[in-house]
């Protein structure tokens, strides 16, 4: 992650609202959409699967230790 920080970033600069920033908007709001009208009464195993994938995801974006 400290690359995407750096003073001497080569890369392409972030453009708000561009194509890659509204389909990382629209996954997000997908996601949360489905979590509350669509899953209703999960079983204990669903619960115990999401909580999994979301630390699973939250260590891979580099959030470890952040609470």
């Amino acid at each position: 992650m400290l690359e995407y920080f750096a003073g001497d970033w080569k890369g392409a600069p972030f453009e708000l609202f561009g194509a890659h920033h509204l389909i990382g908007i629209a996954i997000i709001a997908l996601i949360n959409l489905y979590l509350i009208f669509g899953w209703k009464n999960p079983s204990p195993r669903a619960k115990m699967t999401f909580r999994y994938a979301l630390r699973r995801l939250r260590s891979r974006i580099g959030a470890r230790g952040e609470q």
